[in-house]
C-alpha cells in the first residue's frame, strides 16, 4: 500500500499561537485527467489519477499509524470523486468539476495536495507558479483557540482557500 505523506507533518505545531507563511512551488503542468476544486477566486485542479489510487488502495481497517492516515485519505479522495457526480463532463483542460463544495474534510485533503505542490492553481484561466500557504493561529486560554489554513496567489487580495487546522 503506497500513501501520500500528509502536510501535517511539515506544518507548525497545532494549538499554538503562530502566523507563519511560506511559498510553495506548483505544478504548472496541469494534470489531465484531473478534478476541479474551485476556491474563491482561483481553481485547484487535483490529479484524478492520484485520487483514485488513494481511494482504492485505503485499507478497510487500522493498526499502524500509516495505515490510519491512508484510511482517512482514502476516504476523502473517495468523497472528492464522488462530489463530481455521475456523467459529469471534463473541461477544456481535462477537469471534472465538482457538482457542489467539497465537504469540510474532503477541503483537508485538498490543502494537503496545495501544500505538498502537488495540484495545480488556476486564476483567470492561467497556471499559477507558486501560491503562499499561512498557517494562523490564535490562543484566547489553555482551552481556548482555533487555527486556519489560508492560501493566496501572490500579489491577489484575500485567500482563494481555507481550511479550519484546530479548533480547542
Amino acid at each position: 500500500m503506497s500513501s501520500i505523506p500528509p502536510a501535517q507533518a511539515a506544518r507548525p505545531a497545532a494549538g499554538q499561537e503562530v502566523d507563519e507563511s511560506r511559498l510553495i512551488e506548483l505544478q504548472v503542468e496541469l494534470p489531465r485527467p484531473c478534478i476541479a476544486v474551485p476556491g474563491g477566486q482561483a481553481t485547484v485542479l487535483l490529479p484524478r489519477r492520484e485520487l483514485e489510487r488513494l481511494a482504492t488502495g485505503a485499507p478497510t481497517a487500522w493498526t499502524t499509524e500509516a495505515e490510519r492516515q491512508a484510511l482517512i485519505q482514502g476516504r476523502r479522495a473517495a468523497a472528492l470523486l464522488k462530489a463530481t457526480g455521475a456523467g459529469s463532463t471534463a473541461d477544456a483542460n481535462g477537469c471534472q468539476t465538482l457538482q457542489g463544495p467539497a465537504d469540510s474534510d474532503a477541503q483537508h485533503l485538498v490543502a494537503d495536495f496545495l501544500e505538498r505542490g502537488a495540484a495545480s492553481v488556476l486564476l483567470s484561466g492561467k497556471a499559477q507558479p507558486r501560491i503562499t500557504v499561512r498557517y494562523l493561529g490564535s490562543k484566547c486560554g489553555p482551552t481556548c483557540g482555533r487555527g486556519d489554513i489560508l492560501f493566496h496567489v501572490p500579489g491577489e487580495p484575500g485567500p482563494f482557500f481555507a481550511v479550519s487546522w484546530w479548533v480547542s
